[in-house]
C-alpha cells in the first residue's frame, strides 16, 4: 500500500511495487523487480517440464513402434506383438493429444504474459535514492539521481520515470479478480 520503505535487499513482485521510500540516502543497494506473477512463471516451467517428459517418452515409443511396424510389414510378427503394436499406437495417440494440450496451454500462458507487456510499475510516494536498481519485464534501470514522488513505468522496452501516480488498491483488486 506504499506506507513503508524498501531499504536494501532484493524484492520481486508481480507487476507493481509501491512504497513510501525506495533505497536510502546512504545509497544502499536495493534491487527491485516487477515482472509477472511468479506463479505464472512456475506454471509455465511446470508445463514445459511435462511437455519435455512426454516428448522423450513419445520419442522412445516411436522408435519401438518403428521396429514393430517394420516386422509387421514383413509378416514377421507374432500375435502377441501385434497386440502390443495396437496398444503402442493407442499410447502414441494419447501422448500426441497430451503434448498438443500442453502446447495450447503454454501458448495461452505466453499470450497472457504478452498482454501484460505494458503493465508494470515501481513507485515511491516520497523519495527514490541512487543505488536502486529496477527491472520491469525485460528492461533495467539504475537510479543515478534522487527522485521525489515518482512512478517508474515500463513502455516500449524501457523504464521511464514519471510523476507519482497514486494507486487505488480497491480498483486494483477488482482488476486482478477479473
Amino acid at each position: 500500500t506504499g506506507k513503508g520503505g524498501i531499504i536494501g535487499g532484493d524484492i520481486l513482485a508481480g507487476f507493481l511495487i509501491i512504497a513510501k521510500k525506495l533505497g536510502s540516502d546512504s545509497y544502499t543497494a536495493t534491487n527491485l523487480e516487477a515482472k509477472i506473477d511468479p506463479t505464472v512463471k512456475m506454471k509455465i516451467k511446470s508445463l514445459e517440464e511435462q511437455k519435455r517428459i512426454l516428448t522423450n517418452k513419445l520419442e522412445k515409443l516411436n522408435l519401438s513402434l518403428e521396429t514393430l511396424e517394420k516386422g509387421s510389414k514383413e509378416g514377421k510378427i507374432s500375435p502377441q506383438k501385434a497386440t502390443l503394436l495396437k496398444k503402442m499406437k493407442a499410447a502414441q495417440q494419447q501422448y500426441n493429444k497430451k503434448i498438443s494440450l500442453l502446447e495450447r496451454n503454454l501458448t495461452t500462458m505466453h499470450q497472457y504474459i504478452l498482454n501484460l507487456e505494458n503493465k508494470g510499475s515501481i513507485s515511491a510516494r516520497t523519495m527514490v535514492y541512487p543505488g536502486v536498481k529496477m527491472r520491469i519485464k525485460n528492461a533495467e534501470y539504475e537510479v543515478k539521481n534522487d527522485y521525489k514522488a515518482v512512478t517508474f513505468k515500463y513502455g516500449n522496452g524501457m523504464i521511464k520515470p514519471e510523476k507519482f501516480e497514486g494507486i487505488d488498491m480497491e480498483e486494483l483488486k477488482k482488476q486482478q479478480e477479473q
